[in-house]
């Protein structure tokens, strides 16, 4: 039944929780999630950024307002850096408008020009009027807001400054710039899916050295960059185009750089890669059901390394640091507000950096990929059915702890997935394991719990904790039946308790009897004892069921004994009692234990409406005549041979004296009967001498040697006067002495009454 019931709370679970991941309500919470597990890497040492930053817009460095920079300033740079030689130089600024007029800035630096030219050679070369005239009709025929593709050719006549940026570029090795893909107005500029474009803008500039790819990227829902498309089919093409840090890539691994990776074969195996532009082909590499793939970040912001475009304009930089590299120009400057929101950290990244890391990734081969649906349902499944079947069968502490180690230990290993470069989701894995843990929970409660917490509050007044909390880990220990176990069982009576009730009132009885009960049932408990029932005064335990119990017949000799000193304490708390009833006799009230060890029939016994847990067999019997014999010998506590001998084969910590040898009623065996006299260390001094003389007489009196033991009985009573089996076996030699046995004489004693 409970795996029935398993089987179909995982299932549910598992259906609720991939329907919730099918539409994925839950996704920025995932997102949020997977985010704090970035823990970065070493930047690559093969990418250089120069960024226009806050010095490089500073009036200390005389280039004037950003917006107002010729292009002259880039081919200025480019010339720069292109005389160490870089693999690679990529622009990520706007190309696509033809430059227009003057400004203010240019303007003087033109005046101051014309006005040398003047001073060094009057009357030769071009007038200022002319001057002015190269930047005012160039490129009024361009239209800056329609379409244009990257086969548009150039006007004949260009503007001074992007004239001088082109003959820059022929002369330059690789140039790559970024094209602006455009969309259809119903595309959201913050998803996860990236859009078919109808067209795209290309730069003005182009040349044999010069690539092309596009930068458009779209943001997560909730504002952050995740990922890009590495490649992108325009309507109504045949073959798709690459994104800018594709084209990045592409050309530096066509310069064949060795230290891409320490792989010498990478480049080889990378370059069809990133040169590949049809779509199936890139979709497999990338990522299998969408054109866009994750960004395997790096670092954090800020850190690649970086030069200002002020310094590298002026030369300004280390060599190494242009040298064979790949040389990213972008903006860092907050004021130019080209930043994006990132997983790396709170602080938002220049959208260069961006470039660089995406950059970075594909050289590394760093590739990271979203859980597939088909994995994460698995997940799902381990998580749902295979979860409740677990969770299920287990005890609760145990339930406790696979729960609580699932739960945290799922975030841990997919902590370990993100550094490989795999995100899994931990939102719908973690829900469908906390459903099913309630769910199972839930289930338990109504059913076993509630079981458990009967069984719980029944036995809690009969058996002691450690015992309940067993026959609540084993409940079918209570079913109807009775199993064969070894077992120690006590019987315990009040000497002179009837007559005593009769001089009492019921109240006064049943108050008495609470307070001697309650006690003695505490120290019972307190040696792993079963209360099997009350009997009036009477008492009678069990040790050793319903739980098996190796040191039974220890803690039954040591419940009699802490029984004992408990009446005690009952007789001083009764003794500060003013005005209690009969208090001479309460103060002297005492009680007879007879305790026997050996198998018995244990478990309940009676209809299947009502029952008792009991133990029958013989030893039940033969422990109630014990208890009973101690009146014979004025004693208090007598064990059987199966109790001593289970306790003294081991560790013996009580003395015992060995009584006699009886046949009690209606059992034709004989059994050695032994008094407990007390734990060894709380034995008086002076009773130990007395115990031998006692022995030595009980010895030479199954001898037939009445004499001798006579005289070692009168030796021991010598030491304790009352000492009630001394005077028993003093009173057999004489009357012995007087009528002496005949030869068939046993010293086994019958024992007739009950």
């Amino acid at each position: 039944m409970k795996s029935k019931v398993a089987l179909g709370i995982g299932i549910l679970v598992f259906l609720l929780v991939s329907v919730l991941a099918f539409f994925n309500p839950l996704q920025v919470i995932q997102w949020k999630i997977s985010d704090l597990f970035f823990r970065g890497r070493p930047v690559s040492d093969s990418i250089t950024i120069i960024a226009v930053d806050e010095k490089s817009l500073s009036p200390d460095a005389g280039l004037g307002r950003f917006r107002d920079w010729p292009r002259s300033y880039y081919a200025q740079i480019l010339k720069t850096i292109n005389a160490h030689k870089p693999a690679v130089v990529a622009f990520d600024f706007d190309f696509r408008e033809r430059s227009r007029g003057i400004s203010d800035f240019r303007l003087s630096q033109l005046l101051r020009e014309y006005e040398r030219r003047i001073a060094n050679s009057p009357g030769a070369g071009m007038n200022w009027y002319e001057t002015l005239k190269l930047y005012e009709s160039v490129g009024a025929t361009a239209s800056t807001n329609s379409p244009t593709n990257s086969q548009e050719s150039l006007p004949a006549q260009l503007h001074p400054s992007d004239e001088e940026f082109q003959d820059t570029l022929d002369a330059s090795g690789p140039v790559v710039f970024f094209s602006t893909l455009l969309f259809p107005g119903s595309a959201a500029e913050e998803s996860t899916e990236f859009p078919q474009p109808e067209s795209t803008q290309p730069p003005i500039f182009r040349g044999e050295n010069v690539r092309t790819g596009y930068a458009n990227v779209f943001r997560d829902r909730d504002g952050v960059l995740r990922r890009f498309a590495p490649w992108a089919l325009i309507k109504g093409e045949a073959t798709g185009t690459q994104s800018f840090p594709i084209a990045i890539a592409n050309a530096y691994m066509e310069r064949g750089e060795p230290d891409v990776n320490s792989d010498a074969e990478l480049g080889a195996d990378l370059i069809p890669i990133i040169n590949a532009t049809d779509p199936a082909e890139l979709q497999k590499m990338f990522s299998g059901t969408t054109p866009q793939t994750l960004i395997n970040y790096a670092a954090k912001p800020f850190s690649y390394r970086t030069i200002s475009f002020v310094d590298a304009k002026n030369g300004i930089f280390e060599p190494a640091a242009i040298e064979g590299k790949i040389v990213l120009i972008g903006a860092t400057a907050r004021s130019l507000q080209d930043f994006q929101t990132t997983p790396t950290s709170r602080n938002r990244m220049p959208g260069v950096e961006v470039i660089a890391n995406i950059v970075q990734q594909i050289l590394d081969m760093k590739m990271a990929r979203e859980q597939g649906i088909v994995s994460l349902w698995f997940i799902l499944l381990l998580m749902a059915i295979g979860g409740a079947a677990v969770l299920s069968f287990v005890s609760l502490r145990i339930l406790g702890i696979v729960f609580g180690a699932t739960l945290v230990g799922y975030p841990f290993l997919a902590y370990g997935m993100y550094q490989t470069g795999t995100v899994l989701n931990v939102v719908y894995p973690e829900a469908a394991w906390i459903i099913t843990g309630l769910a199972v929970l839930w289930y338990r409660n109504k059913t076993e719990l509630k079981a458990k917490r009967e069984i719980k509050r029944a036995f809690s007044h009969y058996v002691s904790p450690v015992v309940v909390n067993e026959l609540v880990r084993n409940p079918d220990a209570l079913k109807l039946g009775g199993k064969r176990e070894q077992i120690s069982v006590m019987f315990s009576d009040i000497v002179g308790f009837t007559t005593l009730a009769e001089k009492l009132s019921p109240e006064d009885t049943v108050a008495l009897l609470n307070d001697y009960l309650t006690a003695m049932t505490e120290v019972i408990f307190g040696y792993s004892g079963t209360l099997d029932k009350y009997q009036g005064d009477a008492i009678m335990a069990l040790f050793g069921a319903p739980v098996d119990d190796p040191h039974r017949a220890v803690n039954a000799c040591s419940a009699a004994l802490g029984m004992r000193m408990a009446l005690v304490t009952l007789h001083e708390k009764w003794n500060n009692i003013p005005q209690l009833p009969m208090k001479d006799e309460l103060i002297n009230l005492d009680f007879r234990v007879g305790i026997a060890t050996g198998p018995a029939v244990v478990g309940n016994v009676g209809s299947e409406k009502r029952f008792d847990y009991t133990a029958i067999g013989d030893i039940v019997n033969l422990g109630s005549r014990l208890e009973s014999i101690n009146r014979k010998y004025g004693t208090r506590v007598i064990v059987d041979k199966g109790t001593f001998t289970a306790v003294t084969e081991n560790h013996n910590p009580f003395i015992f004296r060995k009584l006699d040898t009886v046949r009690v009623k209606g059992k034709e065996k004989e059994t050695e009967i032994f008094e407990v006299v007390g734990f060894t260390e709380n034995v008086p001094a002076e009773t130990k001498p007395m115990l031998d003389d006692f022995e030595n007489g009980r010895i030479l009196y199954t001898q037939r040697n009445f004499i001798e033991a006579k005289q070692y009985f009168e030796a021991a009573l010598a030491r304790v006067k009352d000492d009630g089996p001394s005077q028993i076996y003093r009173n057999r030699c004489n009357f012995y002495l007087r009528k002496p046995p005949g030869r068939e004489w046993s010293a086994v004693v019958n024992l007739e009454e009950k």
